[in-house]
């Protein structure tokens, strides 16, 4: 079956039309490179690699929610690591392929590694808003394993992690923030300067259907950097039909099936998070209890990338700068390289794995 991807495609090839004649980031492309652009949506709009991975032990569900466990062969490390996704994409990018899974990479390391996953928030009364969601779903998944734990949080799921370390220490005996906001007034404020201007297209929808469309999501996102939009595709129309190319298309595949976000979460995403910024001011309040930094005990490890434009590094390091407990890791790459660029083994998993495993 043809996919219909990038998502949404009038949008995206709207957005490169704009950036190739150099409106939208000051690139004027060659006529080639947008030949090959071209060429290179209709090659991932029929390439013929469809994801298949061994199932997961399931050992915990709620509502759409659902506590994966990665197999574990030499158990090593005592404390579980539990990863936790953001609401907005699927669990997948912690358990892309085979040779690509963060999650099973880290079971083959020793340590008994758990994948939390959201499944569709919006078909979950329980994921109705943060609070719910996280009391609801999150809190009872971690209860599950009746031990502390090590979480990392990705993106969104960092602020989760941060609110259940806040709420709960005795459950939370460390955490590491990957690409996860904090200062959402950062200088270069790339989504938040976005999403003001695009957010009054999404707020008569969330009104009448309780929801926030992933098309709305979609499209901001495909407006930060439609340049690269052109040269990622301009180059994988020259890719060799290998595991690189099944790579990128098992990461544009997750990029294209987003997911609809309940009205209440995206609602302290634009009031607490976007708009006021109360996560950095330490105002940001969760069940009556601010969420801040420089109150959380246990050891965090920060981890940002340099060239993120949805989670600056500025925003993700503000955490540690609050936070006495915290060490950072700065990444040459961007929002997703992180767990799935060619380098993240080396760059990104193994010092992660180093730092679970002194916290043991």
């Amino acid at each position: 079956m043809m996919r219909s991807g990038p998502k949404p495609l009038p949008f995206q090839l709207g957005m490169a039309s704009l950036a190739s004649a150099g409106l939208a980031g000051g690139t004027q492309f060659d006529a080639q490179t947008l030949q090959d652009f071209f060429r290179g949506i209709q090659k991932y709009q029929a390439h013929p690699f469809k994801r298949q991975m061994p199932e997961l032990e399931q050992v915990w569900a709620e509502g759409a929610a659902r506590l994966l466990k990665a197999p574990v062969a030499d158990r090593r490390h005592p404390v579980p690591v539990i990863l936790i996704p953001s609401m907005v994409n699927g669990s997948e990018i912690l358990d892309l392929l085979p040779q690509r899974s963060l999650l099973r990479w880290l079971g083959e390391q020793g340590f008994e590694a758990y994948l939390f996953d959201w499944g569709k928030p919006v078909e979950d009364e329980g994921q109705k808003d943060f609070e719910t969601a996280l009391n609801e779903r999150l809190l009872p998944a971690i209860k599950e394993l009746d031990q502390p734990v090590l979480l990392l949080g990705y993106c969104m799921g960092g602020l989760f992690a941060a609110a259940l370390a806040t709420k709960h220490p005795g459950l939370v005996h460390g955490l590491a923030m990957l690409a996860s906001p904090w200062n959402f007034h950062d200088e270069k404020s790339y989504l938040r300067n976005r999403m003001t201007v695009m957010r009054p297209m999404a707020e008569p929808y969330m009104a009448q259907y309780s929801r926030l469309p992933e098309s709305w999501m979609q499209a901001v996102f495909a407006s930060l950097d439609p340049e690269g939009t052109i040269k990622k595709f301009s180059s994988f129309a020259n890719m060799a039909d290998d595991a690189r190319a099944e790579m990128f298309v098992a990461v544009e595949d997750w990029l294209n099936e987003g997911m609809d976000l309940p009205a209440g979460v995206a609602k302290t995403c634009f009031a607490d998070w976007y708009d006021t910024n109360a996560t950095f001011k330490g105002e940001w309040v969760v069940d009556g209890e601010p969420v801040q930094a420089q109150k959380i005990d246990c050891s965090v490890l920060v981890i940002a990338a340099k060239d993120d434009r949805i989670v600056p590094v500025e925003s993700a390091v503000a955490f540690a700068q609050q936070c006495p407990h915290a060490t950072t890791l700065i990444c040459p790459t961007g929002h997703v390289g992180l767990i799935a660029g060619k380098n993240a083994i080396e760059g990104m998993w193994k010092p992660l794995a180093e730092w679970f495993a002194s916290q043991q």
